[in-house]
């Protein structure tokens, strides 16, 4: 089973470009919480800001660090986890940028790097690290999908729900249709 999730402009786009490879949530359902590497990700372009509320691409989750922005229970692990996006984040970003790291000034000090988080959005509760980003030439419509019941999806996720290609698209990816 994938998951499919709504995604607001220009954070979709960032996304399909390759810009943002980091999709942020306040909650994530219970079938992608633990180790969901591997979880392939529908997303759904929201008509918010000229979207065009259809499925866009895809993208496969490759780590989920749990933030935990705004618990009472910050424990030492949370802010550890939440260091560790921080500084992976920065890491890519350095190497996608062709920025040689500087760990002396690292994520904290750089106006660069801050502004970039600003940019894509930095903030929630679990921060979903997606990699293998395909763009569709034609974007995909709900009907092309169905939910866990095998039902043909009458409307988008409001954030995130299990779903998968239907039968019919499947057998024509499968016949180069």
């Amino acid at each position: 089973m994938a998951v499919m999730i709504s995604i607001n402009p220009p954070y979709s786009t960032m996304i399909m470009s390759g810009h943002k490879w980091l999709e942020f949530r306040n909650k994530i359902i219970k079938t992608i919480q633990g180790y969901p590497d591997g979880t392939s990700v529908y997303i759904y372009e929201t008509k918010n800001k000229k979207g065009c509320g259809q499925i866009i691409g895809e993208a496969t989750i490759f780590n989920i660090y749990q933030l935990g922005y705004g618990k009472h229970d910050d424990t030492t692990e949370r802010v550890i986890e939440r260091f560790s996006a921080i500084k992976q984040l920065y890491l890519d970003w350095c190497t996608k940028c062709n920025v040689k790291p500087n760990m002396n000034e690292g994520w904290f000090k750089s106006k660069r790097f801050t502004a970039y988080k600003n940019e894509i959005g930095w903030g929630g509760n679990y921060a979903l690290h997606l990699d293998n980003i395909i763009k569709y030439e034609t974007p995909k419509t709900l009907s092309d999908f169905v939910n866990a019941r095998g039902e043909m999806l009458q409307r988008p996720p409001q954030n995130m729900f299990n779903c998968e290609l239907n039968a019919v698209m499947k057998e024509g990816l499968q016949h180069g249709i």
